[in-house]
């Protein structure tokens, strides 16, 4: 999950970056490091969506977005890519304090991530499964704001994989913060 959110960060700085500065252009890779396969053109499936995304014309954005996708189409393993696809965009435009566009977003991922899960069989790798639900909470935890939902997908991810990605350190943190508003709300002076 680490890897994952550094790449959901990495992503949504250049796209925002390029989108921002020379919509259309190709990424160069200027610190001649090497990219992932198809790195170049999911950001620049990014910054061809994203006029469409702030137009909030989200079928015609998705469909560009999700065009540069490495996975068969329909598959679990695509609703996952589409997901985290659509999970940096709406980081991205959560950047731009654009809440509404982010929110709506972040929607579409999650359902992408619910068919993922649906779509996968009962032979999948747990931690794959594991992936696709501490995805899913980290989504709802912060660019939906229900930590309710993230404790539950969380608590799946740890049920599937116990010892992989980072969702019970996840789960942790949300349970640490809960008992220390329920310890302030509990709060008498004097006590």
């Amino acid at each position: 999950m680490k890897t994952i959110l550094a790449s959901l960060t990495l992503f949504a700085v250049i796209a925002t970056a390029q989108a921002q500065t020379n919509p259309g252009a190709p990424t160069i890779n200027q610190a001649g490091n090497s990219l992932p396969p198809g790195f170049t053109k999911k950001v620049q499936a990014v910054a061809d969506s994203d006029a469409d995304f702030r137009a909030h014309n989200y079928a015609r954005a998705e469909a560009t977005l999700l065009a540069a996708n490495q996975s068969p189409s329909g598959t679990p393993r695509w609703h996952c890519e589409s997901g985290a696809a659509l999970m940096r965009v709406a980081f991205a435009f959560r950047a731009r304090f654009d809440a509404v566009t982010a929110t709506d977003v972040a929607q579409r991922a999650l359902a992408h991530l619910k068919q993922a899960e649906q779509g996968f069989g009962p032979k999948t790798d747990p931690a794959e499964l594991a992936n696709e639900n501490e995805m899913a909470g980290y989504l709802c935890e912060h660019l939906l704001g229900d930590r309710t939902q993230a404790k539950r997908y969380y608590q799946a991810a740890v049920n599937l994989s116990p010892k992989s990605g980072h969702a019970a350190e996840l789960l942790a943190a949300i349970l640490v913060s809960e008992a220390e508003e329920a310890k302030k709300r509990n709060y008498v002076p004097g006590q």
